[in-house]
């Protein structure tokens, strides 16, 4: 699911959805990158933020979010693969 999102931000039609707060889609994918600790989530997580990163609408949201206290926790921990 969180593959069909990354690929669905990188086009406009879609990307308002993302940037709509009543969705609340940003909100449940963050939810999930807390949640799970697979590389692969989160790695996939990360590539859909910074694919949203592109609107100031979405960052505000992001923003609003506390997504950066979320990504400092994720820096703490040991991951295999250095990319993340």
């Amino acid at each position: 699911m969180i593959i069909s999102l990354w690929v669905l931000s990188f086009h406009e039609y879609a990307r308002r959805d993302f940037e709509d707060y009543d969705l609340m889609l940003v909100e449940k994918v963050l939810k999930i990158l807390d949640y799970f600790n697979k590389e692969k989530v989160v790695r996939a997580v990360l590539l859909l933020l910074q694919s949203l990163s592109s609107s100031k609408k979405a960052l505000e949201i992001i923003s609003d979010l506390s997504t950066l206290e979320l990504i400092e926790k994720l820096q703490q921990r040991h991951w295999v693969d250095k990319d993340i």
